[in-house]
C-alpha cells in the first residue's frame, strides 16, 4: 500500500498518473460497503476491550444481587412474622404509612390513600389578634342560664392569647343558639374584621327540632355565612348593586326581624334585599373587587314551598346551582328570624370572577327566591383567625336521658357539617378545635351535671383550643404531621386539608376529544391541574370540572420580571410597578426583599410578604 507522500506526487504538477497508480490511490483506503475493519488497526479499541466485565463477571455480580435481596426480603418476612411493625399483605406500588398513634403501627396503603389516614386541621397564629369575639351558647355560661362566666374558657383563651374580649351568649334567652351567628352575620362591620379574631362554638341546643339533617343544614348555612363574614372585604345591598342589570320581575323584600345584612348596610340608600316570584329572573354581577371568592347571601327555608331556588352563569354557562328546600330545621328563632329563615352563603371561585358582567344570578322557579347581598372576600393574608369548636359531647347518662335529640351519632354528624363548612374556605386563616379532646363530660372533674363544663372543665376546653394556637409564629402556621411519621403529598384544598399527591400538568388526551358545549366538560381531574394542546389550553376548575381558553398565541412569558428589588424602606405600589414595568402581563411577578408582587389586572398589583423558612 503507497504511503500518503507516494500518493500525493503521482497528482503533482505536471505529472499524467497511470492506471496502476489510480489503483494504488483507490486501494489505500477503507471502502464502506465492501471492506472491513480489523480491530487492531482502530486506535485502543483492543486495550479499551480487554478492561470490560466478561460474561462471566456480569453473571456473578447478577448471582451476588440476587442472593443480597433473598437476604433483605428473608428479613423482611421474619419482621412481619414476629409482628416487629412491618405487616403481611400489601400489593405493588403500596406504601407503609402510619395508621396510628401506638409504636410501630403502621399499614400498606395505596398513595392516593394515604392523606385519608389523619384528620388535619392546622394551627393558626394568634399575634395579630387586636380583638377577639366569642360566639358561644350555654356551654360558656356560668350558672347556665345566660350569664358570662369570666373563668369561662373563651376569657380564658383570650388572657393567654392575647387581644380584647368580648362575649355574645343569648343561646339560653332564645329557642337555639343559630341567632347568636346570624347576629353576627348580619351587624359585623367590614374593615374591623382586620383586626378581630373569632371564637365560634355549636352547642346542644342546636338540636332542638329533632330533625337531624335539617339542623346539620341549618349549621352549614349560618357558619358559613358568619366566615364569610369574617372574611368579606366589600358587600353591596342586593338591591344596591347594578341598577338597570337585572332583568324579569325583581322587589324590594322586607327582611326586618330576620337578621338580614342588607338591611343593617345603612350607608347606602334604603338597603335591601331583594325577592323574585318569575322564573327566569336574572341579575347581572359586574365585579366591583380585587378578583377574590365571590360571596351570595341568600335564605333557605324548611317550608318546601315558599322559596325558590336559582343558579349562576359564567358566561352562559351553569357553574351553580341553589335548591333552598330543607336547609333550615323548622325551629323559629325568638330574635332575628321569621319561620325558620335562615341565611346560606354561596362562594363562588375568584376564577370565575375576572369578567366584567359575566356572571348572572337567574331564578328556576316561581317560589320566592331571596337574594339579600353581593359580596367579595379579600386576600387571605389580611385576616385574624377564626377557631370553630366541634360539637361538645354529653356524658353516657345525658345521651340516655334524651334520646330523641342527643346520641353520639348526633354529635358526629354536627360536627362533620361544622368541618365541611369550614372547608369552603380552603386558604383562609380558620381553624376546627376539637371540643371534646381533653374535655370529658362524665368526670366529675370537668363537669357538674354531665353536660356544662365546670371550672376544671372549662380549663380543659382552652387548652384544647391553645393548642390550635401558633402565638409566636407571623402568618401562617406550616402543616405538621402528628401522631409520628407518615407519608405526606399535597392536595387542592390548601393548608387545613389532606395532602394528596398531584400533577400540575396532565395528559390532554381525555380532554382533546371532551364535550365542552356546555363550557364545562367532565373530565378525572382535581382542582388546580392544567393541561395544553395545539388549540386550547385546559384548566380544572372543580373536582373532575375542566374548561378551556383558546391558545391565541404561541408565548411563553417570565414568571418573574424582576427579582432583589430592594422594598425594604416600604412596599412598591401599583403605581410604581406600572412605572418600572410598563408591559407587565398578569399574572406576572417581581421579587422584592420584603414582598412578592403579582399583576393582576391591567392597572393593579398585590402583595405577599415574604416569610423566610
Amino acid at each position: 500500500m503507497a504511503s500518503r507522500l507516494s500518493l500525493k506526487s503521482f497528482f503533482s504538477r505536471g505529472a499524467k498518473p497511470t492506471a496502476g497508480q489510480f489503483a494504488s490511490w483507490i486501494d489505500s483506503f477503507w471502502h464502506k460497503d465492501e471492506d472491513t475493519i480489523p480491530v487492531d488497526k482502530i486506535a485502543g479499541l483492543s486495550s479499551a476491550l480487554a478492561s470490560k466485565a466478561s460474561t462471566n463477571d456480569v453473571d456473578n455480580e447478577a448471582a451476588t444481587r440476587s442472593a443480597i435481596d433473598n437476604e433483605l426480603q428473608g428479613q423482611i418476612d421474619e419482621l412481619a412474622a414476629k409482628g416487629d411493625g412491618i405487616p403481611a399483605g400489601g400489593t405493588a406500588g403500596q406504601v407503609l404509612a402510619k395508621a396510628g398513634t401506638a409504636e410501630g403501627e403502621v399499614a400498606w396503603r395505596s398513595v392516593e390513600d394515604v392523606g385519608a389516614l389523619t384528620e388535619y386541621w392546622p394551627n393558626m397564629p394568634v399575634n395579630n389578634i387586636k380583638s377577639a369575639q366569642v360566639y358561644g351558647s350555654d356551654i360558656t355560661a356560668a350558672n347556665h342560664g345566660g350569664g358570662v362566666y369570666y373563668e369561662g374558657y373563651s376569657s380564658l383563651f383570650c388572657s393567654k392569647a392575647g387581644g380584647i374580649w368580648n362575649f355574645f351568649n343569648l343561646a339560653e334567652n332564645n329557642v337555639n343558639s343559630f341567632q347568636v351567628l346570624k347576629r353576627f352575620y348580619a351587624n359585623a362591620p367590614l374593615m374591623a374584621n382586620r383586626n378581630t379574631g373569632f371564637l365560634v362554638e355549636v352547642g346542644f341546643n342546636d338540636f332542638k327540632g329533632g330533625d337531624l339533617v335539617k339542623s346539620t343544614n341549618k349549621v352549614r348555612g349560618t357558619l358559613g355565612s358568619l366566615l364569610a363574614g369574617a372574611f368579606m372585604e366589600e358587600v353591596y345591598p342586593a338591591n344596591n348593586l347594578n341598577a338597570g342589570s337585572k332583568t324579569g320581575t325583581w322587589v324590594d323584600e322586607n327582611m326586618s326581624g330576620r337578621g338580614s345584612k342588607a338591611a343593617t348596610l345603612s350607608s347606602f340608600t334604603n338597603p335591601s334585599a331583594i325577592s323574585s316570584s318569575v322564573s327566569g329572573s336574572s341579575m347581572v354581577i359586574v365585579q366591583r373587587s380585587n378578583r377574590y371568592t365571590m360571596v351570595i347571601g341568600t335564605y333557605g327555608c324548611a317550608n318546601p314551598g315558599e322559596l325558590g331556588g336559582f343558579t349562576v352563569s359564567y358566561q352562559g354557562n351553569v357553574i351553580y346551582t341553589y335548591d333552598p328546600v330543607g336547609k333550615t330545621n323548622g325551629v323559629t328563632d325568638n330574635t332575628f328570624a321569621d319561620n325558620s329563615l335562615t341565611p346560606q352563603v354561596v362562594l363562588i371561585s375568584d376564577f370565575y370572577v375576572n369578567d366584567v358582567g359575566a356572571l348572572a344570578i337567574t331564578t328556576t322557579s316561581n317560589n320566592k327566591t331571596i337574594i339579600d347581598y353581593i359580596g367579595w372576600l379579600g386576600p387571605a393574608s389580611i385576616y385574624p383567625p377564626a377557631f370553630i369548636l366541634s360539637c361538645p359531647e354529653a356524658s353516657d347518662a345525658q345521651y340516655q336521658a334524651d334520646p330523641a335529640n342527643r346520641s353520639r351519632a348526633n354529635t358526629a354528624a354536627m360536627t362533620a357539617a361544622i368541618k365541611e363548612t369550614v372547608l369552603q374556605f380552603p386558604g383562609y386563616p380558620v381553624t376546627v378545635v376539637d371540643f371534646n379532646e381533653l374535655y370529658d363530660p362524665n368526670d366529675p372533674a370537668d363537669s357538674d351535671d354531665g353536660i356544662h363544663p365546670n371550672r376544671g372543665g372549662h380549663i380543659k376546653v382552652s387548652e384544647s383550643i391553645l393548642k390550635k394556637s401558633a402565638t409566636g409564629q407571623i402568618g401562617y402556621a406550616v402543616p405538621v404531621i402528628l401522631s409520628g411519621e407518615k407519608v405526606v403529598s399535597v392536595t387542592n384544598q390548601g393548608p387545613e386539608a389532606h395532602y394528596d399527591l398531584v400533577e400540575i400538568m396532565i395528559s390532554n388526551s381525555a380532554l382533546t376529544s371532551a364535550d365542552f358545549s356546555s363550557g364545562i366538560a367532565s373530565v378525572p381531574g382535581k382542582p388546580g391541574q392544567q393541561s395544553a394542546d395545539d388549540q386550547y389550553v385546559y384548566y380544572c376548575v372543580g373536582i373532575n370540572q375542566w374548561r378551556r381558553t383558546a391558545q391565541t398565541a404561541a408565548t411563553v412569558q417570565d414568571y418573574y420580571l424582576a427579582t432583589g428589588i430592594d422594598d425594604s424602606a416600604g412596599a412598591r405600589t401599583s403605581s410604581q410597578l406600572n412605572s418600572a414595568y410598563p408591559s407587565a402581563a398578569i399574572f406576572q411577578h417581581v421579587r422584592g426583599l420584603d414582598y412578592v408582587y403579582e399583576k393582576i389586572d391591567a392597572s393593579n398589583w398585590i402583595k405577599y410578604p415574604i416569610s423566610i423558612a
